[in-house]
């Protein structure tokens, strides 16, 4: 079975769901022989949001804050962080319940994204700068009276792409 799919996305948001959609990009990946990318935007404060924070601190300042959350969201994705183990806990719990030997896995892993910003535009644009034929994301299931089945992000992704976008349920906050 040929397959042209060559990267996909992995988009997290760092929550503890986030090793049950990475298992599943995981898998993914092995069965179509893809790389994986993998991707956390964090979401970036408005203009004016940015000019308010300046009559406060100065422009040094916010920028060292937004840098310093860049590089605790990269240690999260890495494991270097004591509490951000997503990689290396969902690697661990595919192998240990059997559903991939390391015979059978043949993962490549592309790169490591964090961008900042409006997090389905950054998704987007990202995925189709990279050439990915998939984006893989978590779909926390929403009750009934909330606004819709979708989230914002997932319907902004679903609204501005025209890759496949894998929704991965995950159950989220109660």
């Amino acid at each position: 079975m040929s397959n042209s799919a060559e990267k996909i996305l992995f988009a997290t948001d760092l929550s503890e769901d986030a090793p049950k959609v990475f298992e599943y990009a995981v898998r993914l990946a092995n069965g179509l022989c893809c790389s994986l990318v993998i991707m956390h935007v964090l979401e970036g404060t408005s203009y004016a949001a940015d000019n308010r924070l300046l009559n406060i601190i100065s422009k040094e300042k916010l920028d060292e804050i937004k840098e310093r959350n860049k590089e605790m969201a990269h240690d999260k994705l890495i494991a270097k962080a004591r509490d951000g183990r997503i990689i290396h806990q969902a690697l661990t719990a595919m192998y240990d319940d059997k559903l991939l030997s390391l015979e059978e896995c043949h993962l490549q892993m592309d790169q490591i994204v964090i961008e900042e910003g409006h997090v389905a535009e950054m998704l987007v644009e990202k995925a189709k700068a990279l050439g990915c034929s998939y984006i893989v994301m978590g779909h926390y299931q929403r009750g009934i009276l909330e606004k819709g089945p979708l989230s914002s992000t997932v319907r902004g992704v679903l609204k501005r792409t025209k890759i496949p976008v894998v929704l991965v349920p995950v159950k989220g906050l109660k």
